[in-house]
């Protein structure tokens, strides 16, 4: 999907999907919520969203079911600047960039996320973490760049938490505070 002005887009139990050059802004709720299999995220542009930027997440609850875990997705060169507006997931850190779970009985041990890229992205001014993982497993974060972030004078590392999420590898990643 190539589109100058996309604001929100779901995907769900799909594979083989390209974002790429799209510009998700000033929603109210998540720029782009992912359920699927084998996709790029690239060179795009998350601005003022409500909630996560990007939001993975699988769940149960009694009004809602969603999802069934995701798997081989890369996501590379973005910009997220002042996401999660609305502070949503407090309980999470307020990320940028969310992949978990939602179970009346808590978060899985069982890996529903693996196999992930996250590279070359840049957080600017964005209000809480820039990543928060659970449930998820051989994920990789390098080469990003927060800049402004709401938790002033934290190193990358602090930006990120995860919960029941062997195999991460984290290299490469800076703070720079203005």
């Amino acid at each position: 999907m190539e589109s100058p002005k996309a604001q929100f887009f779901s995907i769900f139990d799909a594979h083989n999907y390209i974002f790429r050059n799209c510009v998700f802004h000033d929603n109210h709720g998540r720029g782009v919520l992912s359920h699927g299999r084998v996709a790029l995220i690239e060179n795009c542009h998350f601005s003022k969203t409500e909630g996560p930027a990007l939001q993975i997440e699988a769940g149960v609850e009694p009004r809602w079911s969603e999802g069934y875990g995701a798997n081989n997705q890369t996501i590379r060169n973005n910009v997220f600047t002042k996401c999660n507006v609305g502070g949503w997931l407090k309980e999470r850190g307020m990320p940028a960039v969310y992949i978990g779970t939602y179970l009346s009985n808590g978060t899985p041990r069982y890996p529903l996320f693996h196999d992930f890229l996250f590279s070359e992205n840049r957080f600017i001014n964005c209000y809480g973490l820039a990543y928060s993982l659970s449930s998820a497993s051989s994920i990789s974060i390098q080469n990003n760049l927060a800049t402004g972030m709401g938790r002033r004078n934290a190193t990358f590392e602090e930006l990120v938490t995860t919960q029941n999420s062997p195999k991460i590898n984290m290299t490469g990643n800076r703070v720079r505070n203005p």
